[in-house]
């Protein structure tokens, strides 16, 4: 029985999602991730690609409204997002991790309103543990996680009317991040995580605040695992609410990975669906996810 254990805990640990993202207004936000693989030594590249559309935004009060602040006319966006994510372990828990999102808006109308190039760039180093000295539960796991988001993103040019920056417009920020899950069963694990970014601006602070709960269903037919999370992600300038956003996450997922063969590949379908919010665009995002682990 305790062999089975083991051997079920190094599955779970090697094909769990680890990410991390910078949340917008105008897309619902990917899944968080969970705490990270603590082995030392790996390598962790992961690809997320996510598309989506919608025909009108949430004001102020969180009533729908035309796009015509963002648009010419009533129409439809729609919004393409590549992110890269490569994370190196190094030894004891600490490890390091960079995020290069590309993004894609177009309308009917203007055919680019990104350019589709980088985004900001997030540059973090973080530390995880794992605790599985338990009669009850099956192990707890903690990341603590910080660094900067680098602006590398197109800015907004004010000749260009409706050019959406891919990032956020030049601003230097400053991320802290934690992720914390528990596994019980053998086959069900809950967690959450909390983060903040600040960005460098000293006549209007700026404060993005993310914070979410997931449930995860692990292996249950072979390597397939389903994941339920819900995030909310709040912008504040100057103390003041810019924007919010309310997402449910549903990820869905199949591993090839086993005690014998650990390098095997993952695949996911991501299902990124906005649900409430102010000032935003609700634009649900559906796409696929890729990692290894080696």
């Amino acid at each position: 029985m305790l062999c089975k254990i083991l051997i079920i805990n190094f599955i779970l640990f090697i094909t769990s999602i680890k990410t991390i993202t910078l949340p917008v207004w105008y897309q619902a936000p990917r899944f968080w991730g969970e705490p990270r693989l603590i082995k030392d030594h790996l390598y962790w590249p992961e690809f997320f690609i996510r598309v989506g559309s919608k025909d009108f935004a949430l004001d102020h009060n969180g009533c729908q409204t035309a796009l015509k602040d963002l648009l010419p006319k009533n129409e439809s966006i729609t919004d393409f997002d590549i992110e890269f994510q490569y994370t190196k372990n190094l030894k004891k828990g600490f490890f390091y991790q960079i995020v290069l999102p590309i993004r894609l808006i177009q309308s009917n109308t203007i055919r680019y309103l990104t350019k589709g190039q980088l985004g900001d760039t997030l540059i973090t180093a973080g530390w995880g543990m794992n605790y599985q000295n338990f009669k009850v539960i099956d192990y707890i796991d903690l990341t603590l996680q910080t660094g900067i988001v680098a602006p590398s993103g197109t800015l907004r040019d004010k000749n260009e009317t409706y050019l959406l920056a891919t990032g956020y417009n030049g601003k230097l920020g400053f991320i802290a991040n934690g992720q914390i899950s528990l596994g019980i069963l053998e086959w069900l694990t809950i967690g959450g995580h909390a983060a903040l970014f600040n960005f460098a601006n000293s006549i209007h602070p700026t404060q993005i605040k993310s914070y979410g709960i997931y449930g995860k269903a692990d292996h249950l037919i072979n390597g397939l695992s389903v994941l339920v999370a819900g995030v909310k992600n709040k912008e504040t300038k100057n103390n003041f609410t810019k924007w919010e956003f309310n997402s449910l996450n549903v990820f869905v997922e199949y591993d090839f990975t086993s005690l014998h063969n650990p390098c095997r590949p993952s695949f996911g379908v991501i299902f990124d669906i906005a649900k409430s919010g102010k000032c935003i665009i609700p634009t649900t995002m559906t796409g696929f996810y890729f990692n290894l682990v080696f």
